[in-house]
């Protein structure tokens, strides 16, 4: 039986005001484990619940996006029949569609998704090629599609003045990019590089202990074939590359939170506090702690001609 790993969903009021162009009213993700459980927290049922992924036949009111990362399932339309949706799947449902998604439990699961609105969706006077994503359409792992994803949510969390006209152009920027990975995929010999899917999970997993030998598996690729082909691409080793993913995101929660370095370091799946500061300041020559020191005041300045 799958057991329950984690669920997030920022919800937004649909503003009352029209004409406000593209307006994003959640973003949300769902993750799942094959592992075997016992018992899921309380919450769990709660919050899937509340997501498009629940089993339950639903209208939607608004368009809903959403990107399998991992997993696989159904997707069903009323009148449209059935999707066979799996890793590397984009769907776009239209409001007033009826639907349902019927996951494999038995997978791992990894789904992103966003809610949006606006009339000038509906009018297509902007996304003019979203149809391209009804219902479905492949797009391969991209980690620069999570990455957008990921900015979504810290701009749903943070306390910035129109919060959702953000959110809504980021959104724009999303479908955009979509729809060019998209006529990409479809030429010969387009499909996502090895390099280019291990970037993808690896955006994933920036904040658990997943190894490098573990994202060769789910590629199916041999691991020192996986070694040696991510080197020649990226430059450097998948290991290093990781880490410096790591440290980049480590860096923005040390300017935008009081969050003890401790926890920091367990967030980001480090296994100590000393590993941690020991592979921060190898990549940026700085300890934790002197960073943040150093870079805070720019980074209040800024905020603050920001509000000017």
């Amino acid at each position: 039986m799958a057991r329950y790993k984690g669920s997030h969903r920022i919800e937004l009021p649909t503003p009352h005001t029209e004409r406000l162009g593209v307006v994003c009213t959640a973003i949300g993700y769902e993750l799942f484990s094959s592992e075997n459980s016992s018992s899921e927290p309380k919450e769990a049922h709660t919050f899937f619940a509340q997501s498009p992924f629940s089993g339950i036949q639903q209208t939607t009111d608004v368009w809903i996006l959403s990107y399998i990362v991992r997993g696989e399932g159904v997707m069903m339309i009323q009148g449209y029949g059935e999707y066979d949706i799996r890793q590397g799947i984009v769907t776009m449902l239209r409001p007033g569609t009826q639907y349902q998604y019927a996951m494999n439990v038995l997978a791992e699961t990894c789904i992103y998704y966003a809610a949006f609105t606006g009339q000038p969706l509906n009018e297509h006077a902007v996304c003019t090629a979203i149809d391209e994503l009804c219902s479905s359409a492949e797009i391969g792992l991209n980690h620069e599609v999570i990455e957008i994803f990921q900015r979504l949510f810290d701009i749903g969390k943070s306390t910035i003045e129109d919060v959702q006209r953000e959110m809504g152009a980021t959104v724009v920027l999303l479908v955009a990019k979509l729809i060019n990975l998209l006529h990409a995929y479809r030429q010969p010999h387009s499909q996502p590089s090895i390099a280019e899917q291990a970037k993808a999970l690896m955006t994933v997993h920036l904040k658990d202990h997943i190894s490098i030998e573990q994202i060769a598996n789910e590629l199916k690729v041999p691991n020192s074939t996986f070694r040696r082909v991510f080197r020649r691409s990226v430059g450097v080793s998948p290991y290093q590359y990781f880490l410096q993913c790591k440290v980049k995101s480590a860096q923005d929660e040390l300017l935008n939170s009081n969050t003890p370095l401790r926890i920091i370091a367990e967030k980001f799946g480090f296994s100590d506090q000393y590993h941690f500061s020991r592979t921060f300041q190898h990549i940026t020559g700085d300890r934790p702690g002197e960073w943040r020191k150093n870079h805070m005041e720019f980074h209040d300045a800024s905020q603050n001609l920001s509000k000017l």
